[in-house]
């Protein structure tokens, strides 16, 4: 132990980069410690494309060992852990259909967001951008849609009991509705009514190429996202991701669609606003700040610059009337103002039903704020422009502003194709796409972002951040332990949060360590341990970090620690000798 313990110290030579934080990361695996099967592509990948996701049966016990029988059309499956590997990408993945049917999909888009989720997009080979696969996955939660081929929507869902891929059709459930969700704006705060009723000039309507020229830079419009407590007691810990999942869905619309657009979420925040109130009345709160849940609503847009605000509660069939409401911003070719970009969302599937909104719903209802219309047959008022409309032929097909399913994710555009040779829109009559790129730019001025600048060169201080780095290895026993080390630079002490997983990663990594044990390490002294963090002291304030999953109190470790200055080693074994893959994680603890 001893030999090891220094010989660590010596070997590390990787630094993060930025120096001026006082909590610089080592990450590495101890030289001559065994290669977990899981950090390495496997043999077969060479000759077959690898598989984005595992089916999972009735022979695998650490899964239906601890859930109940799956529902119809619910499929429990464990996902391709390397899509969130920047190591090792995964550019083409096979997907099977739980009947059989095999597909190649490729990869041609992967976020980072600044959560640290994740998101991996790709196309289905030989169909192109109209069947797509976007999953976005953090510490093991992961929501995603799937457009298979065939026309069927699957989505990609993470529960407490799991993963699962769902085909709402064969669950039997029905698609929500959207109607009477764009709504002609009030005539309150900015939005005077000489502003309401000033025309754009025709020229503005109908000059393509000033349009097209405008199309050629892009946009970035901040967006701030309420939610309700019901949307905690659903996702969990996989909130966050299922943010980043919707905001993703709608970026790679803009991008499908030739729209030089980028949404960014800026800030969210919990309120405790009724969870039952109609869409209707909700978009009036929110939109009023009548509600005492709200009132602060209209200071944090400011805040935090964001140019839309969106309001999400789980989808409440009986209660909420329809899937979402915005206000139809610049209807009837006025002018777009800050005061109308709020809309409200109801999310997933309905409490106590067989209903649920698909994920464009976040993008529909933005795109009703940012001047969009349905189409021409589910439109009372005219959008932003004579052809802001959406489009779609229906049973074949229809665009995310359209009432049309099944719905692709793109906005009308009469100069892409939907579902192979169709096009998207109609010129000068369905074309949402050109709608947008007109509009984005006054949309993305409503509010003024806090700069993003960085800071002047300085030297090191005591106030520099660093929020968290990760690695995942094979914990063996002995000296096949897995260590991670990290420096504390600068002249002040610094809290952090050490943490050791195993059955978090269990619904998307194989082989997790089932319980993990902590040491830290200070050359070859130990001076802190945890096997269990929810038996530790400190748990509570370990749990207030929100970096630790209660689920697992008693399974996964976690040190929460203020160190001075210097070199630090994490050791990571398995309680009576286990073994297996498990996560070691770094963050200030503060």
């Amino acid at each position: 132990m001893q030999e090891y313990k220094a010989d660590f110290f010596k070997k590390a030579a990787i630094y993060s980069s930025g120096s001026l934080c006082p909590l610089a990361i080592i990450f590495m695996l101890i030289a001559g410690f065994y290669a977990a099967p899981s950090l390495a592509a496997p043999a077969e990948d060479t000759i077959e494309t690898p598989e984005l996701l595992a089916l999972l049966d009735n022979q695998d016990p650490q899964f239906f060992s601890r859930i109940a029988p799956p529902q119809t059309g619910h499929y429990p499956v464990r996902l391709n852990a390397r899509l969130t590997d920047a190591f090792l990408p995964l550019p083409a993945v096979r997907f099977s259909l739980p009947k059989g049917t095999q597909y190649e999909v490729i990869q041609d888009n992967r976020i980072v967001h600044p959560s640290g989720s994740v998101t991996w997009a790709g196309y289905f080979k030989d169909y192109g951008s109209d069947y797509r696969v976007i999953i976005t996955t953090q510490r093991g939660r992961s929501f995603g849609r799937i457009l298979v081929p065939t026309g069927e929507e699957l989505l990609v869902r993470t529960n407490d009991s799991g993963t699962w891929l769902i085909d709402p059709q064969e669950a039997g459930w029905l698609s929500g509705n959207l109607y009477d969700d764009a709504v002609p704006p009030l005539l309150t705060g900015e939005s005077s009514e000489s502003d309401l009723l000033r025309k754009r000039p025709l020229s503005n309507l109908t000059d393509k190429s000033a349009i097209q020229a405008q199309a050629a830079t892009s946009s970035t419009i901040d967006v701030m996202l309420l939610y309700t407590p019901s949307m905690v007691t659903r996702y969990g810990s996989g909130l966050q991701a299922r943010f980043d999942s919707l905001i993703a869905l709608a970026n790679q619309a803009y991008a499908d669609s030739q729209v030089n657009l980028n949404l960014r979420l800026v800030h969210q925040i919990q309120v405790n606003y009724s969870e039952t109130t109609s869409n209707d009345t909700a978009l009036e709160d929110v939109t009023n700040g009548s509600d005492p849940s709200l009132i602060d609503v209209n200071a944090w847009r400011d805040q935090y610059g964001a140019d839309l605000v969106a309001l999400l509660r789980p989808y409440d069939a009986a209660n909420h009337r329809n899937c979402g409401i915005a206000w139809l911003n610049g209807f009837n070719g006025q002018t777009l103002t800050a005061s109308n970009g709020f809309a409200v969302v109801s999310d997933g599937d309905s409490i106590g039903g067989y209903v649920f909104c698909d994920d464009f719903v976040l993008a529909h209802e933005l795109g009703h704020t940012m001047g969009s219309q349905h189409d021409r047959a589910n439109a009372t008022y005219q959008g932003a422009y004579p052809y802001s409309y959406g489009y779609g032929f229906r049973g074949s097909f229809g665009t995310i502003m359209s009432y049309i399913n099944p719905r692709v994710g793109k906005f009308s555009n009469p100069d892409i194709a939907c579902l192979g040779s169709q096009a998207c829109g109609v010129a000068d009559y369905a074309d949402n796409a050109r709608s947008l790129n007109n509009t984005r730019a006054t949309v993305a001025s409503f509010k003024t972002a806090p700069s993003t600048e960085p800071p002047p060169t300085e030297p090191p201080t005591s106030s520099s951040r660093l929020y968290a780095i990760s690695t995942r290895g094979y914990v063996g026993t002995g000296e096949s332990r897995m260590v991670a080390g990290f420096i504390i630079t600068g002249s002040a002490p610094k809290k952090v949060l050490i943490m050791a997983k195993g059955p978090v990663m269990a619904n998307e990594v194989s082989g997790t360590l089932s319980d993990p044990t902590l040491e830290l390490l200070a050359g070859p002294q130990l001076i802190a341990a945890n096997d269990n963090w929810g038996s530790a002291a400190n748990a509570a304030e370990i749990q207030a970090t929100g970096q630790v999953d209660p689920r697992y109190s008693q399974q996964e470790s976690a040190i929460l620690i203020t160190l001075n200055p210097g070199a630090y080693g994490a050791v990571v074994g398995g309680a009576s000798n286990t073994t297996g893959n498990a996560l070691v994680e770094v963050y200030e603890g503060n």
